[in-house]
């Protein structure tokens, strides 16, 4: 004996402004995770970069007795400093 389901056939009452801006946004959404998760699998599987070390790069000391590493007179400096206190 065969038995069949009743499928309702009756269209779906259209959705409000509120309903299908809020389907939007979850598109959007899932989109944009779909999109981040496949940027951050693309960076790890790239190639690392091999660093050299600091063999052949200018070193030398201030008068202060800070450390300078690359050109002294270079255009872009860059400044650290901390405080393990």
């Amino acid at each position: 004996m065969v038995k069949y389901m009743e499928v309702n056939t009756t269209p779906s009452p259209p959705r409000s402004p509120s309903q299908r801006s809020t389907l939007v946004i979850f598109v959007i959404i899932g989109v944009a995770v779909i999109a981040a998760g496949l940027a951050i699998l693309v960076a790890y599987n790239q190639t690392a970069v091999t660093s050299t070390g600091y063999q052949g790069m200018q070193f030398s000391r201030q008068p202060d007795g800070g450390f300078v590493l690359g050109n002294p007179d270079a255009r872009i400096t860059v400044v650290e400093w901390a405080d393990y206190a």
